[in-house]
Order: structure tokens, then sequence, then C-alpha cells
């Protein structure tokens, strides 16, 4: 890597990756077979967000470890997305990121819970979340067998990790939700206890 060039993380890196890469060595090799990073390397981290389609009406957060980094940032993806382009640092973008996931994952736990307390007091709890949600400031999502994507159900470890005694609410969903595909399969057993000439189940728009 030479000077002016950009290192520009879009997924989720070990934490504080962009830091820990800029904080090295003048002359470290990273990573493996490669790359010679010098004080010329701009580095950060950009937002998925700004992909495709979406890039017209979504608001791409561009961060970076230092106002220079950001900048550059921005100035690239300036030349293709064209919605605003928020700046910010590269710590609060990963917390961000973190935040935007487990707040997903923390509601999807709520509407796993309301299902399995319906199961116990006997309601349906389709129903109940419907009613529910005709209220103005309720939006209960469904419940099911997971989180759906790679990222909803592995991004709240990294905050329990940091600071677990802190993310009491944050740890308690994730295990509520890894739970569920157990708690699913054993209501598919009870399903078909009754047929017997049953050998097989298909599961289907998984």
């Amino acid at each position: 890597m030479s000077d002016g060039a950009i290192w520009w993380f879009w997924s989720l890196p070990r934490r504080r990756a962009p830091q820990w890469i800029c904080e090295a060595d003048p002359g470290t090799v990273w990573p493996e077979g490669g790359a010679r990073f010098d004080a010329g390397l701009f580095a950060g981290k950009g937002s998925p967000r700004a992909d495709s389609e979406r890039v017209d009406r979504e608001r791409p957060r561009d961060r970076g470890v230092d106002c220079a980094s950001a900048e550059a940032g921005r100035d690239l993806y300036a030349t293709f997305v064209k919605g605003e382009i928020i700046l910010t640092d590269a710590t609060t973008a990963e917390m961000v990121k973190l935040m935007e996931n487990t707040y997903r994952d923390v509601n999807i736990a709520l509407a796993n819970e309301f299902a399995l307390l319906a199961e116990q007091v006997g309601i349906d709890v389709w129903q109940a979340i419907r009613l529910a949600n005709y209220h103005p400031r309720v939006r209960i999502l469904k419940p099911g067998p997971g989180v759906g994507g790679h990222c909803i159900a592995v991004d709240p470890w990294f905050l329990v990790e940091a600071a677990r005694q802190q993310a009491r609410l944050i740890l308690q969903a994730r295990l509520v939700n890894d739970g569920m595909p157990e708690h699913v399969v054993k209501l598919v057993q009870r399903a078909v206890d009754g047929f017997r000439s049953i050998d097989r189940v298909s599961g289907l728009d998984l």
C-alpha cells in the first residue's frame, strides 16, 4: 500500500480493527502475503447500506479513524452514492452497526418470548400480536425459529463480550433466540407424534 491508499471495512471485523491497523508500526505487514501500511494510509468503516439500488434512499455513514480518513471515505462514496453521507469516527460506526442488529435481535426475542408465554396460557399468539399491533406505539415482530441472516445472530455477542454486566438484556435476548430452533423442532415432533405412518418430514421456506 502506498501513500493515499484507502483501507475500508464494509463488514464488522474484530473490534477496533481500523484503529488497530493504523496504530501498528509503519513497517508492519498485514494481511499475510501482503500490503505494507505506512503513515499515508486512510482507514475506516463503510456502511453496507451504500449498495446497489439502496444508495438513492439510504443514508450511508462514512467512518474514519481520523478526520482525514473519514473525508477520504466520503469522497470515495460520493462518486456513486446519491444520498446524504454522514461522517463519524470508526469506533462509533462499529457501535452503530452493533446497535442496529441488536435492536432487531432484542425485538425478535420479545416476540419469541410472547409466543412461549402464549403456549403456556393457551392462546393464539398470532391473533394476540395482530391485535396488540393496532396500538399506534406498538409494532411487535413475528416469532419464529431464528433471526435470519448472519449479522443479527452474531453482532450482539460483540457487545456482550465487551461489557457483559451492562449487556444483560442483550444477552438474555440472544439466549431466547438461540433456544428457538430446538423449541420449534419439539413442536414439530409433537405435531407428528399421532401420525405413525410418517417417517420423513420436509421443512420448506426456511
